[in-house]
């Protein structure tokens, strides 16, 4: 097992670098430091001071961020997992839906008042009817996924937010990988 060394500003305990030292390696660097396991966390050192000897965490802000970037960038990779993830996609599924749920709910439409689903008659469906009811069916089915997907999204961020210290930032982070693995 090695050890990491953390070098620091004895006024403000800042931690300056960090050097890892493999078994038999020598010695680093002069400096004030103290010796870490090598398995202890310190990826995020705008997170961590060093305070009467020890690695303490001082600044939750940068925790937080990266726990609200890590859930962020699953529920993008869910999202885009579910959509077509291309630029102005977003504003066409929503034009789509409009077109359908009016198409639908005249009695007598005119194609020509509907480019949208004029565009997909004999490739989403054989008829204009047919092309707009998937796209009622989709925008459906896409709203009961997203529901679930932006609840937990926002309800673990609230998680996240609310922790005073990082074992709550971090049990935030497992609470919502659970779910997320109980929904995929």
């Amino acid at each position: 097992m090695g050890l990491i060394r953390v070098y620091y500003d004895t006024e403000t305990g800042d931690i300056r670098f960090t050097m890892l030292l493999a078994a038999g390696a020598g010695q680093g660097p002069a400096g004030n430091y103290i010796e870490v396991p090598d398995d202890t966390p310190t990826a995020n050192l705008a997170a961590l001071r060093v305070a009467d000897g020890a690695l303490v965490t001082a600044n939750l802000a940068p925790l937080k961020l990266d726990a609200v970037a890590k859930i962020n960038q699953v529920i993008g990779y869910l999202r885009a997992a579910i959509t077509t993830d291309i630029a102005g996609q977003q504003m066409i599924y929503l034009r789509k839906e409009s077109e359908a749920r009016a198409w639908l709910a005249e009695a007598t439409p005119d194609i020509a008042e509907y480019p949208m689903i004029a565009a997909e008659v004999g490739i989403t469906g054989e008829t204009a009817d047919q092309v707009a009811q998937v796209w009622v069916n989709m925008a459906a089915l896409w709203t009961g996924i997203s529901a679930g997907l932006e609840g937990a999204r926002i309800g673990h961020i609230s998680l996240v937010d609310a922790a005073q210290t990082a074992a709550e930032i971090d049990a935030a982070v497992v609470a919502f990988f659970a779910v997320m693995e109980a929904i995929t």
